[in-house]
């Protein structure tokens, strides 16, 4: 039979909830549905290795990750989510049954996890590691790594902002994939969530994302060939037949900062009248 419990909204802003990957937070969410079942305490830890669809090592792993993260709390053995009586309190005496369910336990034959030592813990870690050591091709991608890292700061921003929405954030590996930065992406949604906190989807941001990154984008500088690699003579040609000054040849010969040898314009009739050379003036003859 299906029970219900209190899953609060507040949730989405919990810090310590904020902070957790999506697959220990998934864990966490799993573990309440056990807990619900079992009077508010985690069963045998081969049962909640069952229900979790992993094996006993890493349902281990789990628990003492929230544990650590005062998610769950250590009852002497007996694992619970934190605060879960407060929360889910009851019209009847839950204590009792509580008590109850944890004597149970106790006297029980079976490996509970009490018996999941710390050597058992570091075992599973250590197993860990070395499958990831063996096995390179399962390591993380770095894409992957900023991307997780950038959702994160999304849900945080949104948080800050006291949103009453949790978006939806697969679109933040779209833009780091369209070469988009975190900070700048960051800025604009924080920005922009502040003013409209209500906002439920992140292609919201697509366009004032794009907008400010096109305004990042640097100034383009004009190509000019240098003097050793133009052909003079051909500019020279092609400005007498057509009046065009080649445009990577810099400035043309009626500037001071025209780069064309001076042999060359003379050459071609091209020096400006300024620079030409002046003609000996021509002496009358003595009508005497």
């Amino acid at each position: 039979m299906s029970n219900w419990f209190r899953f609060y909204d507040d949730v989405v802003n919990d810090p310590k909830l904020i902070k957790l990957p999506d697959d220990l937070y998934r864990a966490w969410v799993n573990l309440l549905c056990i807990a619900a079942k079992n009077d508010g305490v985690l069963p045998d830890i081969e049962d909640v290795a069952v229900v979790l669809r992993v094996k006993t090592p890493r349902a281990a792993e789990l628990i003492t990750k929230l544990v650590k993260a005062k998610l769950l709390d250590d009852n002497g053995g007996v694992f619970s989510p934190h605060n879960w009586q407060g929360r889910q309190f009851k019209s009847d005496d839950a204590g009792a049954r509580v008590k109850k369910h944890r004597e149970k336990l106790k006297a029980a034959t079976d490996v509970t996890l009490r018996n999941v030592t710390q050597t058992t813990l570091r075992n599973a870690t250590e197993e860990k590691r070395r499958e990831t050591e063996q096995n390179t091709t399962e390591a993380r991608d770095p894409l992957k790594v900023r991307t997780g890292d950038f959702q994160q700061a999304i849900v945080r921003a949104f948080a800050a902002a006291n949103s009453p929405n949790l978006p939806e954030t697969s679109r933040a590996g779209l833009w780091l994939s369209q070469g988009y930065q975190e900070d700048i992406c960051l800025a604009v949604i924080t920005d922009i969530v502040k003013r409209k906190p209500s906002i439920t989807t992140l292609s919201y941001f697509d366009n004032p994302i794009a907008d400010a990154h096109a305004k990042k984008a640097p100034p383009r500088e004009a190509v000019v060939m240098t003097a050793e690699e133009t052909d003079w003579e051909a500019v020279c040609k092609s400005y007498k037949a057509f009046g065009k000054w080649s445009k990577w040849a810099g400035p043309d010969p009626d500037s001071e900062a025209c780069r064309c040898p001076r042999d060359v314009l003379a050459k071609h009739g091209l020096l400006p009248i300024s620079d030409a050379p002046s003609l000996p003036i021509p002496t009358m003859p003595s009508m005497q």
